[in-house]
């Protein structure tokens, strides 16, 4: 929740008038969930929910659905892992593994009419060694840790064109720190689980904050 209002999302909410993407930074976290649950106990309905968050994700913003791909697949393997132990490779728990891969399917081919046409226009997008010649220069997603943990200042309304700074804003910042640091106090009593999201999720937070 602190990720999701933090300010540099309201600039791509209000000044690029990007809805589909604010949407689909919020709904990441409910794919990650749904798929979590779907590992640690397979269910008929789990798959159907898992599956429908993930087609819904692919449906509001298809390039965060790319980048989710791969910790969404391994994020569902650390959960089974979580559950099963070392005999997730017995038969009897495969389904811990084969279920969320079936909801990936199943997610995929429920959007299949938004993706696969577009499989054959992408001679008409910019090819991806021309990227730097154009406004999608992956550069510019390296915001300055000054910018980024510095303080919100609001825009001059006089001004033509504001200047408006990419922050993850204090508050968020403070209460995440507190956040962290009551998890690592009470360390012992996490389960596996709890103890992974823990050590994977600062990592992978920082990094997804940073390259924003």
């Amino acid at each position: 929740a602190l990720y999701l209002y933090t300010p540099f999302h309201f600039f791509h909410l209000f000044v690029m008038g990007n809805i589909p993407q604010f949407f689909a930074v919020g709904l990441s976290t409910w794919v990650l969930w749904a798929f979590g649950k779907c590992a640690i106990r397979p269910s008929p309905a789990r798959i159907a929910i898992a599956s429908l968050f993930f087609a819904a994700l692919i449906l509001s913003h298809h390039v965060i659905a790319f980048f989710m791909i791969p910790f969404l697949g391994l994020y569902s393997v650390l959960a089974a892992i979580a559950v099963c132990g070392p005999h997730i490779l017995k038969p009897q728990y495969r389904r811990h593994l084969f279920m969320p891969l079936a909801a990936y399917g199943l997610g995929l081919l429920l959007t299949t009419i938004y993706w696969l046409p577009a499989l054959g226009e992408l001679d008409y997008v910019f090819p991806l060694e021309d990227s730097s010649h154009t406004y999608a220069n992956i550069r510019d997603n390296f915001v300055p840790i000054k910018e980024l943990v510095g303080y919100v200042h609001p825009p001059d309304p006089a001004a033509l064109i504001p200047i408006r700074t990419m922050n993850v804003g204090q508050l968020q910042l403070l209460v995440m720190g507190l956040g962290f640091l009551s998890a690592i106090v009470l360390f012992r009593k996490l389960t596996f689980w709890e103890r992974t999201h823990l050590i994977v999720f600062p990592i992978l937070g920082a990094g997804t904050i940073y390259m924003m």
